[in-house]
């Protein structure tokens, strides 16, 4: 099999949120009625389009009675899909003049391929029309995918979980009906404390933001849906981005500012810039430190280059500023110089009085550095955990739950006391956090949750679960643009696909993984992707290109970590 034959993935491949909808009894309504028939499909069509254009998505395909639609969010596509439902319920032509007319709604977020024409086709797709044709009449069914993404208002109108075996689709679909009852987004009033408590520190951002970080889904005009679907950043991004500013109370007021002006996180970076060197000469030196911190927090999870360089002069200036010194700390360790890591952390916790928060943080992000030993981080992150959570930090306690249960599992595995009791235990506990974790909005760490969902449910063999999960994880963080963490996730989704044998999504997967490991100039993970890529080509038999890809690996590495590279193993595996 020399040479490449397998078939490319188009670059419009993308997960999406996907309501399938057709009329019940709709045949028999054509045979005695055929011109009711007609006209409610042409009713039933304009009510679709105008609520999908008023939620920011789009129909996709229209065949006879059925409908397709795709919206940027899983909480438009539910919010959408009540809507419409009961719009058709309630509508007095439809109701009149015969039997009454009603939908079957299924719901699913997937994988989907936009075609040329604009209509998608894809598992997804499947699995949204076959979940609308197990619904009842007048009823929505919602896969679970799309369901652990929704908000809590919209959760509560979930009913109980079924497992359902679907035509044609291989694995059994977890799927919820959801009331019809319209549930209003959260009140500003109950919105407004958290948001004000975020913003506090940046009256400016009071003044301008708050009408942004307010707006409800649903609550613009339907010329306004369309472009803030498209063009506005999502709010959980921005909250997610500017946590570390609120959590050791420093200004955001640029910050947000900026992400409202522009809608982009690169351009607000450079707006930042420009605003700090304009000030070099006449602001003062405080004013200038709170405009590094609100560049390094917009670029953290964005651009480790620049974030690296703003907290690096944070540090230099300002030795004992502790935020500048924990994300110097999570920055090195993410590049694997474990060392550096630890010497700042060490030397800050030695050196300064920690407030109680900050000693927490600190000890989160050593116990990560020092693991392994699994039991000794394991220990220390339970701590940190129940210390945090008696004090009312809710956040960090969740943080360190986080990485207790990941640890915890890990410790079982090594040990030899893993089963699959105690990882269908493991799938639990993690169920709980993500159910904690979006009752208090901290979207942020729902992601780990679900990356470690999936290495759960690879211990148990079930590999197409462990996909799910890591799609919902993607999904998030694609909400939150975190290219480091979808770099994570799409390496995760790779392996899993490269383990169950679909080379070509693996394929697709690892490349989209490779361009942003060199985008944010992360050397160790561009080494294990381009590892995997030679796995993947070893097996569709290109055995000169699989070693040469091998050598290309090796060469990636990090010069100064060249005593740790490790791929004699893999060249023997691929008889290079």
């Amino acid at each position: 099999m020399q040479g490449s034959t397998a078939h490319t993935i188009p670059e419009s491949r993308r997960l999406t949120c996907i309501l399938a909808a057709d009329i019940c009894r709709y045949s028999q309504l054509s045979e005695t009625d055929e011109v009711r028939a007609i006209q409610a499909v042409n009713i039933i069509s304009d009510c679709l389009s105008q609520v999908v254009e008023e939620y920011g998505g789009r129909i996709f395909n229209r065949a006879g009675d059925g409908l397709l639609a795709e919206f940027p969010s899983a909480n438009h596509c539910v919010r959408a899909a009540i809507k419409f439902v009961n719009q058709i319920d309630s509508d007095a032509t439809l109701n009149s003049g015969g039997d009454k007319i009603t939908l079957r709604v299924g719901l699913h977020v997937g994988d989907a391929i936009e075609q040329k024409s604009g209509d998608l086709l894809g598992h997804g797709v499947n699995v949204a029309a076959r979940l609308q044709q197990s619904a009842k009449e007048n009823a929505i069914f919602a896969s679970a995918n799309i369901v652990n993404l929704v908000s809590a208002d919209l959760k509560r109108q979930a009913g109980n979980r079924r497992s359902l075996s679907l035509k044609n689709i291989d694995q059994s679909i977890d799927a919820f009906e959801i009331s019809l009852e319209e549930a209003e987004p959260p009140k500003q009033t109950r919105r407004l404390a958290p948001i004000l408590a975020a913003l506090a520190l940046g009256g400016v951002a009071i003044l301008i933001g708050v009408s942004f970080w307010l707006n409800p889904f649903g609550s613009t005009s339907q010329s306004e849906a369309s472009v803030t679907a498209d063009k506005v950043i999502d709010r959980r991004a921005i909250r997610a981005a500017l946590s570390p500013l609120v959590e050791f109370q420093i200004a955001n007021d640029a910050a947000v500012s900026a992400l409202i002006e522009t809608n982009d996180f690169n351009q607000a970076i450079t707006l930042l810039r420009t605003e700090y060197m304009n000030g070099l000469s006449t602001a003062p030196q405080p004013r200038q430190i709170e405009l590094l911190h609100q560049i390094g927090a917009l670029a953290f999870d964005r651009d480790q280059k620049t974030a690296l360089e703003i907290y690096r002069q944070i540090h230099k200036a300002e030795p004992a500023d502790h935020l500048a010194t924990l994300q110097l700390a999570r920055i090195y360790n993410a590049r694997s110089e474990k060392g550096e890591a630890t010497r700042l952390l060490e030397q800050a916790v030695t050196e300064y009085d920690l407030l109680d928060v900050e000693r927490w943080m600190f000890g989160i992000e050593l116990a990560r550095i020092n693991a392994p030993p699994w039991d000794t981080a394991l220990e220390q992150l339970t701590t940190i955990a129940e210390e945090a959570s008696r004090a009312g930090k809710d956040g960090i306690a969740l943080d360190a739950r986080t990485y207790a249960i990941t640890y915890a599992t890990l410790d079982d595995i090594m040990a030899g006391r893993a089963n699959e009791q105690t990882r269908r235990a493991t799938i639990e506990d993690i169920n709980v956090l993500i159910d904690e974790l979006e009752a208090l909005n901290l979207d942020r760490l729902l992601s780990r949750n679900y990356i470690a969902h999936g290495v759960v449910h690879i211990q148990l063999a079930d590999l197409p679960a462990a996909i799910q999960s890591y799609e919902a994880a993607l999904a998030i963080e694609e909400i939150l643009e975190r290219p480091n963490f979808i770099l994570q996730i799409l390496t995760n989704l790779a392996e899993t696909y490269f383990f169950e044998g679909k080379l070509e999504e693996a394929n697709a997967s690892n490349d989209a993984a490779i361009k942003l490991a060199v985008e944010q100039d992360i050397l160790v993970s561009l080494h294990v992707n381009k590892l995997l890529r030679a796995k993947i080509i070893h097996a569709q038999g290109r055995i000169s290109e699989a070693c040469e890809m091998l050598l290309e690996a090796r060469r990636s590495w990090p010069a100064e970590m060249m005593d740790q590279l490790e791929v004699d193993d893999i060249g023997s595996e691929l008889n290079c």
